[in-house]
């Protein structure tokens, strides 16, 4: 089994995440489960802004981030270190084997992670394997078949429906979201809350939240996902919603948190 992340961990990468991070709201969806001193993991921590969020509301505990991509734990250590941050640590590890002992964690979390691995039951289990009686897993993915563009754009709508065979081509699970609270009730957590938000991006945010990746949009068009004149549309669509006021995208996430049965 892979669970290789397909957009890589290039520094463009790297940025995307950290933006795309922000316009999921940061730490605040993660706020009702966080509490000084404890202990927590985080699978999937990419660049680590959110780990970084999290060490600073859980001193003097201690927040682990792990990434299966080493590229990323290097950056996230060195923004720790820079900040000098001492309640978090970095490790290069993946989510379907963890190298904790069980019972080790108050709360492990992971967002927009599930829908990238092969077999995300065989992660929430593993998560909550780790985490002690009475503890949560808590989970943020998003559904790639619920979204809409105004104005309407063609060819970023097919665009968007290739980037799902892509997923999918990689093992990945573009529609979880709407799986989830189930991947949750199978993995044996009791006291399953789901939540359904809305993801807006309207007018200038368009540029900052990440919605588009052209280094996706590169892989689909070398895969033969997409011909050269979508890809050249969706750039002229592009264009033409960043510089539309009124433009928006919006998509929905699910987020899901369960118990470990004490």
């Amino acid at each position: 089994m892979s669970n290789k992340y397909p957009l890589g961990a290039s520094p463009e990468e790297q940025d995307r995440l950290q933006r795309q991070d922000r316009a999921l709201g940061g730490i605040e969806p993660l706020l009702p489960y966080i509490f000084s001193g404890q202990q927590i993991l985080e699978i999937g921590c990419g660049p680590g802004l959110l780990t970084e969020q999290i060490a600073k509301k859980i001193e003097p505990g201690k927040v682990i981030g792990s990434d299966i991509q080493f590229q990323h734990v290097k950056a996230a250590q060195s923004r720790t270190q820079m900040a000098q941050i001492e309640s978090a640590n970095f490790i290069v590890a993946d989510g379907s084997y963890l190298p904790f002992q069980k019972h080790q964690f108050d709360l492990v979390y992971c967002r927009l992670l599930l829908v990238w691995v092969t077999e995300p039951l065989r992660v929430v289990k593993e998560m909550a394997r780790v985490v002690r009686p009475g503890g949560a897993v808590y989970a943020d993915e998003i559904d790639w078949g619920i979204r809409l563009t105004y104005p309407p754009a063609n060819a970023i709508e097919r665009v968007n429906d290739a980037t799902a065979k892509l997923w999918e081509m990689s093992g990945g699970h573009p529609y979880l979201g709407r799986q989830l609270a189930n991947i949750f009730r199978s993995a044996g957590l009791e006291k399953i809350k789901l939540e359904c938000k809305p993801r807006l991006s309207y007018g200038n945010t368009l540029r900052t939240d990440g919605i588009w990746n052209v280094g996706r949009w590169n892989k689909l068009l070398a895969q033969g996902l997409i011909d050269t004149e979508t890809y050249t549309n969706a750039q002229r669509d592009e264009q033409s919603l960043l510089e539309n006021p009124d433009s928006f995208t919006l998509s929905l996430n699910f987020s899901a948190v369960g118990y470990i049965p004490q």
